[in-house]
């Protein structure tokens, strides 16, 4: 799996970087069975609404598969919320993703077993 991540309208540390990183390595299980086409590209952009107060965190991603593109989108106070949260979406996104393709092959196997 590709990974890249790209900051917007802020300065991203390599600490952060790293932490996201980890976080989002976890999700490198599941996609192991689509192969190294996999490719997962995060990007992080900072934004202050007028009427919401303080910093507000938009985490988009785009889940490149064969066949298949995975799009989520989540937004946090803080930078790891935001994180936190794209990680989950993303990984009930993969198991979806995963359990249709499954379903599918068996489908079209029954056919051969008859």
């Amino acid at each position: 799996m590709n990974l890249t991540i790209t900051p917007k309208n802020f300065e991203l540390l390599e600490t952060y970087k790293k932490n996201i990183e980890v976080k989002l390595k976890n999700l490198e299980k599941l996609t192991k069975r689509f192969g190294a086409k996999a490719d997962l590209d995060i990007t992080i952009t900072q934004d202050t609404k007028h009427h919401e107060t303080g910093n507000i965190f938009f985490a988009k991603a785009k889940f490149q598969i064969p066949g298949k593109d995975l799009f989520c989108e989540e937004k946090g106070l803080s930078l790891d919320e935001a994180v936190d949260k794209l990680k989950d979406n993303l990984k009930r996104l993969i198991i979806e993703n995963k359990e249709i393709k499954q379903s599918y092959w068996r489908k079209f196997t029954k056919i051969f077993r008859k």
